[in-house]
């Protein structure tokens, strides 16, 4: 199968009010174009597990998840 989607951990230092500067970890899709990656996709603040997010990430890169359904994945992970 060729890999037309590859889908990667992002490390993201971000505030909230109520928390103060936290770690977190989003998702990015990227496609290669030409030999190029071209960002297609991205979550942010997935989740503050980074072995939660990168198990994603191979999953969703294995699958060949259509971007567009990426969300909704993230979405259903989340919530077990």
């Amino acid at each position: 199968m060729k890999i037309v989607y590859t889908y990667r951990v992002v490390c993201q230092k971000l505030s909230a009010p109520e928390l103060g500067p936290y770690t977190t970890y989003g998702i990015l899709a990227a496609r290669d174009l030409r030999g190029c990656q071209q960002v297609v996709q991205f979550i942010s603040d997935v989740s503050l597990d980074r072995a939660f997010v990168e198990a994603l990430a191979r999953r969703c890169t294995a699958a060949q998840l259509d971007p567009c359904h990426l969300l909704d994945v993230v979405e259903d992970a989340i919530s077990g």
